[in-house]
């Protein structure tokens, strides 16, 4: 999931440091199996993503978070991207909705119309 296909082509943070980021796979004693378990329990699951179109400054930077997409609302973009892309039933189980105007501000995305539906069915 957080590999090489997930990051920008041709940028200079991928020539180091591209696998030094804590949410990957790569840990040594992991297997393909395993692998397999736990990809297909998070894509079967109920999950429902909100990301604030003004959210572009994130809080975890570096090689790795970087090569993810240059905050917040573009590392949605991109997760939401490839999640449907590598894997099109998920849209059986999770959303996304974009909400315009908004940042890092959970009173304002909770509290936003796609917000209020994804939690209260509103």
């Amino acid at each position: 999931m957080f590999d090489r296909s997930r990051a920008k082509p041709n940028e200079s943070f991928l020539q180091t440091g591209l696998n030094n980021y804590p949410h990957r796979f790569q840990k040594p004693a992991m297997t393909a199996s395993d692998k397999s378990l736990i990809v297909n329990r998070y894509i079967a699951r109920t999950i429902h993503y909100l990301y604030g179109t003004a959210d572009t400054s994130g809080t975890t930077n570096g090689c790795g978070p970087n090569a993810q997409g240059l905050g917040h609302y573009d590392r949605g973009q991109k997760w939401w991207s490839y999640l449907t892309r590598n894997w099109p039933s998920v849209t059986k189980t999770q959303t996304v909705d974009y909400i315009n105007g908004v940042g890092h501000d959970s009173s304002a995305m909770w509290s936003s119309v796609a917000g209020l539906r994804r939690v209260y069915g509103a």
